[in-house]
């Protein structure tokens, strides 16, 4: 599963932008400037999470959790003709 891979990728590129454009900026920089470029900062890394989490965390628990009932019940009736479940990160 990649997942987390994925996660950690685009939570470095923000983490990267935020910092460089920080870098350019410290050397003159006002205090009220600071606290927006913070602000944005925050809100862009609280909404991206919020989204990683949408379609990336949820999907991947349910597909896994989905995949653990299937073997569950192939474990407890192996000659029972029950339908597949499906993944729905797909």
């Amino acid at each position: 599963n990649t997942a987390p891979l994925l996660i950690e990728e685009k939570l470095q590129h923000f983490f990267s932008s935020f910092f460089s454009d920080l870098a350019k900026a410290t050397n003159n920089i006002h205090n009220d400037i600071s606290n927006s470029i913070c602000q944005k900062f925050y809100l862009t890394v609280n909404d991206s999470i919020v989204d990683l989490i949408k379609s990336e965390v949820i999907p991947t628990v349910v597909s896994q959790t989905i995949e653990h009932v299937r073997e569950s019940v192939k474990d407890m009736r192996p000659f029972a003709n029950e339908p597949e479940l499906h993944s729905i990160k797909e």
